[in-house]
C-alpha cells in the first residue's frame, strides 16, 4: 500500500506508520486491530485515511456495499488524492456500475504527467470497462496506451488482439501478438501469444487459395513456437484463449497439424498430468457394478450438442450405467432452458466445474469414473486444455466437433461406422472406434408439417448451414444451380458476424456475376421461422466438406429431400450417411457436376421429388430415431477395455 499511495499520488511515500500498521494487520487476517487502528485515524483526524482503510476492512469481509460507501467518504473527505479515486472506481466496476467507475478514473489518467497516466495496468482496466459500456474504439485505443507504456503487456495484447480480430482485421491482430510476444526485455518469446496467433484463423476465405496460405502460415507459427525453447502455461484457457475451430472448415486432414499443435501444449502445460493412479485404474477393472460413466462439456442446454447428447444420457441404462455430467465454465455461463433442466434432473449426478482447470480437474478426477467421454472437443478452449489431464483410465470423444483433437491423452474417437470412409484411421490421433447403427440424433426432432415447395415463378433451394460451412468450392455449384435452373432461387443464412457473410458474400459475387441477383442471404431466424422457411424448399442443399449434422436431420424429419456431396472426412459425410440408409442414392452425388444434376433433377421433376418424399414419409422416422443409436453407444461403452489402447 505505501507503494500505490507513492505511485498513484505522486505524495511522500511515507504515509503515517498507523495506516501502514492497518494494511499489515489485514494481511494477518487481524480486522480488528485494522478497526482499532481505523478509530485512531479518525480520531486524530484523518477522516479520509480513516475511510480508505474501512473500505479494505469491508474488502476483506466481501462487504461490497460498504466498500463503495467508505471510498465515496474517502473521496467526499479529500477529493484532491486520486488514489481514493482510483479504488472507488474498482469497486465500482466490481459492483457492475462500469460507467461510473469510467467516469472516476479515465480524468486521472488524462492528466499529464501524473504517476497514474503511466500505469499501464489503469488503462488496461479502464479499456475492460469501457468494453463492457459497448465503447469499442475507446477500449481499443485504452488497451493500446497500455501495450505502449508495457509492450510486453500479455493480457492487454491478447484482449487488443481479439478485438481485432472480431472486427475482421485478422492481419493486425496476430500483429499485436508477435510485437508483444517478442517485446524488448523478454529473456524469451512469450509462447502462449504465439500460439494464440496462431490459432487466429479467418472464419470465412476469399478463396481456395487463401485456405491454402493460411494453412502454410499455421505451420510456419506453429514452428515458430517449437523453436522458441522452453516456455510454460499455467492457464492456457486464459493464456491461449482459442482452438483450431476453423481449421476444420478447409476440407483437409488435419491430423498431423492438430497433433503437433497437441505436442507444443503438452511441452508447456506441464501442469495437467495423470490424477488417476494404479491403484484406481485397478479398481476399475475389477469393479463389478455399474460402469462410472462421465460426459465433460460446456453445453449441456438447447445447443446442438446438447441436443444430440440428452438422447443417450437419458438413454443409458442405469442398471449398467452410473452417469455423471460435469458442465464446464465455457466461454459464457450455460444457459437455464429446458434441456439444462432435463440434463440435471437425469443425470446420476450433475457437477458444475469450478473456473480454473487444475480444479476442475480434480473435481472430474474425485468421481472415480471408468470412462470419461467429451462429446465435443475444440469448439471451447476450457474442454480443449482440460482434455490434457488425464482423469479417467479410458478418455473418449465423440464428433460433437467431427474432427481429431491431436491430444495424446484421448484414447478414442467414437465414431459413426457408415459415415466413416476406407483408410480413417489415418485421419485421427486417437483409435478409431467404429460404432454400428450409430449417429448423432436430435432429442426434439421437428413434427412441423412442411410447407409446398415454392412453383410458379421461382423454386427455392434452401442450404440452412452456418455461412462459415460454405467452401470455396460450394460456389461453382452454386453457379451450376443457378444456370440450370432459370427460376432457381438460393436462400443462404448469415452469420452473426457481418465481416464474415462480407468475405462469402463478396466472393461469391465475383463467382456467380449477374446470377447472384437470385441468391438471398437472410439473417438467422428463430426455430420455429427457420423450419418454416426449410419447409418451403424445393431442396435442401447439403454443404461440401463439412456436411451438415442437426440440419439435416431437421430437413429430413420434415420431409425435404436433400442432395449432398459425400467429403472425404467424417465431417463431410453425415448426410451421406442418412441418405444411404433411407435409400436414396439418387440424393448422393459423385462430384460437383453431379450434385448439379442432381439438384435440379429433384427441384424440376415433380414425379422424382414426390417419390423422394414418399421415401421419406416412410422410413424416416424409424431412420432418424434415437431408438437405434443409444443402445450402440452403449454396446460401444460396454466394448471398450479397461485401460488405454
Amino acid at each position: 500500500m505505501k507503494r500505490l499511495l507513492a505511485r498513484l499520488t505522486g505524495r511522500s511515500a511515507n504515509p503515517p506508520p498507523a495506516l501502514e500498521d492497518g494494511f499489515a494487520a489485514l494481511a494477518a487476517g487481524d480486522a480488528n486491530t485494522a478497526r482499532r487502528i481505523s478509530a485512531s485515524l479518525l480520531a486524530a483526524g484523518m477522516s479520509a485515511r480513516s475511510a480508505f482503510l474501512e473500505s479494505f476492512i469491508a474488502l476483506d469481509a466481501r462487504d461490497q456495499t460498504g466498500r463503495v460507501a467508505h471510498l465515496q467518504m474517502a473521496c467526499t473527505r479529500d477529493p484532491q488524492e486520486p488514489a481514493y479515486a482510483i479504488e472507488l472506481s474498482k469497486a465500482l466496476a466490481d459492483s457492475g456500475d462500469h460507467a461510473a467507475a469510467v467516469t472516476r478514473l479515465a480524468p486521472i489518467l488524462e492528466r499529464p504527467g501524473h504517476p497514474a497516466s503511466a500505469d499501464a495496468v489503469l488503462h488496461f482496466m479502464l479499456a475492460g470497462w469501457l468494453h463492457a459500456l459497448g465503447a469499442l474504439e475507446p477500449a481499443r485505443e485504452s488497451l493500446q496506451q497500455a501495450l505502449r507504456l508495457d509492450p510486453g503487456f500479455s493480457e492487454a495484447a491478447g484482449n487488443l488482439s481479439e478485438m481485432l480480430y472480431q472486427s475482421g482485421a485478422v492481419d493486425a491482430s496476430r500483429e499485436v501478438l508477435r510485437a508483444a510476444a517478442f517485446a524488448p526485455g523478454r529473456s524469451a518469446p512469450n509462447a502462449a501469444l504465439l500460439i494464440r496467433r496462431a490459432l487466429y484463423l479467418p472464419a470465412a476465405y476469399s478463396s481456395t487459395a487463401q485456405m491454402q496460405d493460411v494453412r502454410g502460415q499455421f505451420g510456419a507459427d506453429l514452428e515458430t513456437v517449437e523453436s522458441a525453447g522452453d516456455f510454460c502455461l499455467t492457464a492456457p484457457e486464459l493464456e491461449i484463449g482459442r482452438t483450431a475451430f476453423f481449421l476444420a472448415y478447409q476440407g483437409r486432414n488435419d491430423r498431423d497439424d492438430l497433433a503437433r499443435l497437441g505436442r507444443i501444449v503438452r511441452r508447456g502445460y506441464t501442469a495437467a498430468r495423470s490424477l488417476v493412479g494404479d491403484r484406481q485404474s485397478a479398481r476399475a477393472e475389477s469393479r463389478t457394478g455399474r460402469r462410472r460413466i462421465g460426459f465433460a462439456s460446456p453445453y449441456f442446454y438447447r445447443h446442438s450438442v446438447g441436443r444430440a447428447f440428452l438422447c443417450f444420457v437419458e438413454g443409458l441404462d442405469r442398471r449398467r450405467f452410473d452417469v455423471s455430467l460435469f458442465v464446464a465454465p465455457g466461454t459464457a455461463a450455460t444457459p437455464r432452458d429446458t434441456f439444462s433442466t432435463r440434463f440435471e434432473a437425469i443425470a446420476d449426478s450433475f457437477v458444475r466445474l469450478p473456473s480454473g482447470l487444475e480444479a476442475a480437474a480434480r473435481v472430474i478426477a474425485a468421481a472415480d469414473l471408468d470412462i470419461l467421454v467429451y462429446p465435443d472437443l475444440g469448439m471451447d478452449p476450457f474442454t480443449y486444455f482440460l482434455a490434457f489431464w488425464r482423469l479417467a483410465p479410458l478418455q473418449c470423444v465423440c464428433a460433437g466437433h467431427p474432427s481429431t483433437t491431436g491430444i495424446d491423452t484421448i484414447d478414442w474417437f467414437l465414431s459413426d461406422a457408415s459415415a466413416e470412409p476406407d483408410g480413417a484411421d489415418d485421419h485421427y490421433s486417437e483409435k478409431l472406434l467404429r460404432i454400428d447403427d450409430f449417429f448423432l440424433p436430435i432429442h426434439d426432432r421437428p413434427v412441423v408439417v412442411p410447407g409446398a415447395a415454392t412453383a410458379q415463378a421461382t423454386r427455392r433451394y434452401v442450404c440452412g448451414q452456418t455461412i462459415v460451412k460454405l467452401h470455396p468450392d460450394f460456389d461453382a455449384m452454386l453457379a451450376g444451380i443457378l444456370d440450370e435452373d432459370p427460376a432457381a432461387e438460393v436462400l443462404l443464412y448469415a452469420d452473426g458476424a457481418e465481416r464474415v457473410t462480407r468475405v462469402v458474400a463478396q466472393r461469391m459475387a465475383a463467382r456467380l456475376g449477374s446470377a447472384m441477383d437470385r441468391v438471398r442471404i437472410v439473417p438467422r431466424q428463430g426455430y420455429e421461422e427457420y423450419l418454416a422457411t426449410l419447409g418451403t424448399a424445393a431442396v435442401v442443399l447439403d454443404t461440401p466438406h463439412f456436411s451438415g449434422g442437426n440440419t439435416t436431420l431437421e430437413a429430413l424429419s420434415l420431409n425435404l429431400p436433400i442432395v449432398t456431396l459425400p467429403g472425404a472426412f467424417l465431417r463431410g459425410r453425415f448426410a451421406f450417411a442418412r441418405l444411404e440408409a433411407l435409400g436414396l442414392s439418387q440424393c448422393i452425388a459423385t462430384d460437383g457436376e453431379d450434385y448439379v444434376t442432381k439438384a435440379v433433377a429433384v427441384a424440376r421433376t415433380p414425379r422424382l421429388r414426390a417419390s423422394i418424399v414418399e421415401r421419406l414419409v416412410e422410413r424416416v422416422g424409424a431412420a432418424t430415431s434415437p431408438s437405434g443409436p443409444v443402445p450402440a453407444f452403449a454396446a460401444a461403452l460396454d466394448r471398450l477395455p479397461g485401460t488405454p489402447p
